[in-house]
């Protein structure tokens, strides 16, 4: 493994401004009043800083079991950011929040998701997931 370790600071840098940006975008004001929409919204950035803060504690234990429970927690992730991107998108449709804050949300969570694909894939041992 390279610097997955550098890589996974990275990340959960990256995954921490995604969580502050999902916490911003449920006190909006076209979110105020849409309170479910509003918390899944947080609430998948937060777990989304969850699982790679899980993914990170377990790739420090190493063998086998971390990287195992690593992978994992990165699967998690990915799958919590898809649905955070799924949710902006609706909600920027229904013109809550601004295609202008939508835009910028959905572009640090594809920038996550794409260090977090690469971060799997180096957990693996270089070998991509079928």
């Amino acid at each position: 493994m390279r610097d997955i370790h550098g890589l996974m600071q990275l990340a959960f840098g990256l995954a921490h401004e995604v969580s502050e940006a999902s916490l911003d975008l449920e006190r909006a004001p076209g979110l105020r009043g849409r309170g479910v929409h509003a918390r899944l919204i947080a609430d998948s950035g937060v777990s989304a800083l969850a699982h790679v803060a899980s993914a990170s504690a377990d790739l420090s234990e190493g063998g086998f079991n971390g990287r195992l429970r690593a992978t994992s927690s990165l699967r998690g992730a990915r799958e919590e950011l898809k649905q955070l991107r799924d949710r902006v998108h609706t909600v920027a449709a229904a013109n809550y929040i601004s295609e202008t804050a939508a835009s910028e949300l959905t572009s640090r969570i594809d920038e996550l998701a794409t260090l977090i694909m690469a971060l799997s894939v180096e957990v693996r041992g270089g070998r991509s997931a079928a």
